[in-house]
């Protein structure tokens, strides 16, 4: 079931950055639609962009250029419904693929209308449950598993993010082992008396990084390393994409301040995992339809822009720019890229560019 909201007149055409230039914004303090925390990001052949909002049950569809905003289902557990969308997906022929992780479900949508036409759960295993929907290629739906947390262990420093290739039939991998494990320092965990597990991001390292190009390749990056790796649709692994780059030490008073906001209990965690000695290669990136890849790589704490470089599919770099540092790319297509800004106030920004 959709729903229509038009916008008012409040879309800000802004002046241009480093290699883009603003076409429209949803989500300003004008605007009727207001994002909470915008988990992902996808557009289609047409230029439609779908948005997951993590505080919102329902896929936000922005078309005419950021004019009109549809919603595509609604709070529940029906077919359709949604409780916690962390994934949206646009695959062959533009159909939509919506991933559920509070219900393990991934949710299908046809192209035109949009009616639902289907759902699929994905099977949890003993150690290991779904965490999030990659991409989907014609052999299956690329999965992201993350290790279950066990009672009265702290620091799960050595967890593992898994994925599988996962049948579309069934919800179960389709393979007979993963294909890839990345070790996950981005994540801090400890146990507390009453076996409840608190859970921080460890400012010094970044969860792995996924995604799925629009051919079907898969890409990872553990993050700490300058490389990328490369698997084709089969989840064999093809390639390493690699470059060269000046790393940033941990070693600054910035850095030692950020440590110390912490209380002592997380101190003694991050001591136990061991603080590098410099920040994290790959902070995000983004694969467009040319199979270029975008990477924000790290800056200082007090930085207001990052660097991205862009590498083709031979990991020749073909493009450097600074952005904004509170501005992540999360879509790129048809000469358009799609970026998430964090407004003052915690909430999120949804902005459309041309690339120049």
């Amino acid at each position: 079931m959709s729903s229509q909201i038009v916008l008012g007149q409040g879309l800000s055409h802004g002046t241009a950055i480093d290699g883009l230039s603003e076409l429209w914004r949803v989500g300003d303090s004008q605007d009727e639609v207001l994002f909470g925390e915008i988990a992902d990001v996808a557009s289609d052949s047409d230029g439609n962009v779908y948005v997951a909002d993590w505080m919102h049950p329902a896929v936000y569809v922005i078309s005419d250029g950021g004019v009109d905003v549809s919603e595509i289902g609604g709070k529940g557990k029906g077919p359709g419904e949604f409780v916690s969308i962390r994934n949206v997906f646009v695959g062959e022929g533009d159909s939509l693929f919506v991933y559920d992780n509070e219900v393990d479900r991934i949710s299908l949508f046809a192209p035109g209308d949009r009616s639902f036409a289907g759902s699929l759960r994905i099977e949890t295993g003993d150690k290991y449950s779904p965490l999030s929907l990659i991409g989907v290629v014609s052999k299956g739906y690329v999965v992201s598993y993350v290790h279950v947390l066990d009672d009265g262990v702290d620091n799960q420093a050595n967890r593992v993010r898994i994925v599988h290739l996962v049948d579309r039939i069934t919800g179960a991998p389709a393979l007979t082992s993963p294909v890839t494990r990345i070790k996950n320092l981005g994540v801090l965990v400890h146990s507390s008396r009453d076996g409840s597990h608190a859970m921080i991001l460890n400012p010094f390292y970044v969860t792995p990084r996924m995604y799925v190009s629009t051919q079907g390749k898969m890409y990872f990056s553990r993050g700490d390393r300058r490389v990328i790796a490369v698997h084709d649709e089969s989840g064999q692994f093809s390639d390493s994409l690699r470059w060269d780059q000046d790393l940033i030490p941990t070693n600054s008073k910035a850095s030692r301040n950020k440590v110390n906001e912490y209380s002592r209990r997380w101190r003694r965690v991050m001591r136990e995992v061991g603080l590098p000695d410099f920040k994290p290669a790959v902070q995000n990136f983004v694969v467009d339809d040319r199979e270029h890849i975008w990477i924000q790589l790290s800056a200082l704490e007090e930085a207001s822009t990052v660097d991205w470089i862009v590498l083709d599919e031979t990991g020749n770099r073909v493009e450097s720019l600074k952005l904004p540092a509170k501005l992540r790319l999360m879509d790129i297509r048809g000469g358009k890229a799609y970026g998430v800004l964090s407004a003052d106030d915690g909430s999120d920004i949804l902005i459309a560019y041309t690339i120049l």
